[in-house]
């Protein structure tokens, strides 16, 4: 029985891992398209949208090189 618990917990956490990846591969993705300046309105924005975008790639390769995702 403590096997079969030990097992299920295994896989939820593969599950959350999984989910996790997921959801940060939208952001990554979104956060792309934002930092095209491809519209007006976005002309004056700066280098916000692409720090930022540097930000969240370099925080998920410390996580990827840590192996929390």
């Amino acid at each position: 029985m403590l096997h079969d618990r030990v097992v299920k917990t295994d896989n939820h956490a593969a599950e959350d891992r999984d989910m996790l990846g997921t959801v940060l591969l939208v952001i990554l993705i979104l956060l792309l398209i934002g930092a095209i300046p491809a519209w007006p309105y976005s002309a004056n924005w700066g280098y916000g949208p692409s720090g930022l975008l540097g930000v969240v790639v370099v925080i998920l390769l410390i996580l990827l090189l840590m192996g929390r995702i």
